[in-house]
């Protein structure tokens, strides 16, 4: 805290209203990075009601890969950045989001979507198991991605 006495100079009390102002300046522009910061929680929560078929393949591709990197700077603001492969793995497996009524993680949408259902490093299974409804968006981009490609 500051105290004000009479032997303080001009240049002191300069410099006392400088970062007083330097303060207010971060503290608005906090404020501004929280505000926007809530209304993209409140955005994220309606991605429950996406509706995935009705995208072209396309639009999906370009849909998860937005979403994967979304979804990767919020875990990290949310949970800091990953200390090491423990904290890394948990954040690909634990962190999720509701998209057209399915949970995606961060490892779904890499390995299952944007991968073809590969399985992670390190993991005997792969994200998608042959019953799970989330492998029809899979199987639509990675068959049209395969047939880019030939």
């Amino acid at each position: 805290m500051w105290t004000i006495e009479a032997s303080m100079g001009v240049k002191s009390l300069q410099g006392m209203y400088s970062d007083i102002l330097y303060l207010f300046s971060n503290v608005l522009l906090l404020t501004r990075v929280l505000f926007d910061f809530q209304r993209y929680l409140r955005i994220i929560q309606e991605l429950h009601r996406v509706e995935l078929e009705d995208m072209q393949r396309e639009e999906k591709l370009a849909f998860f890969i937005n979403l994967y990197n979304m979804m990767a700077i919020h875990s990290i603001l949310v949970w800091g950045h990953p200390a090491g492969t423990f904290d890394r793995t948990k954040m690909f497996m634990d962190f999720k989001y509701v998209i057209g009524g399915y949970t995606y993680s961060l490892s779904a949408i890499q390995n299952g979507i944007l991968r073809g259902n590969q399985r992670p490093m390190f993991n005997p299974m792969k994200p998608f198991g042959v019953k799970d409804k989330r492998s029809k968006v899979k199987n639509l981009l990675s068959v049209s991605l395969l047939s880019q490609v030939s």
